[in-house]
């Protein structure tokens, strides 16, 4: 449940409560009033949060490709942090610059995701 559910599902306990000292009419009628008021606004924020997770589900089509997309700059990144070293990688004690220790981190990051995603490669 989220934060915004909990709030709303809160929010109902406490306004759709009887008013604790009895109501007359006014008040019984203002209490309709605000449980007509938060049913509507419930519904619309759980219509706007399953539309949210709508868009953000993929097709399988959509995670083929994603998928395929991390592997080739998993393997890009790869192959540009080890197979070309360059004058810096050789000054550097770990035998790695800056700039291809973060394609390593990257390609370490894409796995990550891609295993995340879809399983392992």
């Amino acid at each position: 449940m989220t934060a915004l559910e909990r709030l709303v599902t809160q929010a109902e306990r406490l306004l759709l409560q009887p008013p604790s000292g009895g109501c007359n009419n006014t008040d019984a009628f203002r209490l309709g009033q605000h449980r007509e008021l938060l049913a509507m606004l419930a519904e619309a924020v759980r219509e706007d949060l399953q539309a949210r997770a709508e868009l953000a589900a993929l097709t399988r089509d959509q995670l083929a490709t994603v998928l395929a997309a991390l592997d080739d700059a998993a393997e890009a990144r790869e192959a540009r942090g080890c197979d070309n070293f360059c004058a810096d990688c050789a000054d550097s004690p770990d035998r790695l610059c800056e700039s291809h220790a973060a394609d390593l981190d990257a390609c370490g990051a894409y796995r990550v995701l891609r295993a995340q995603l879809g399983g392992a490669s």
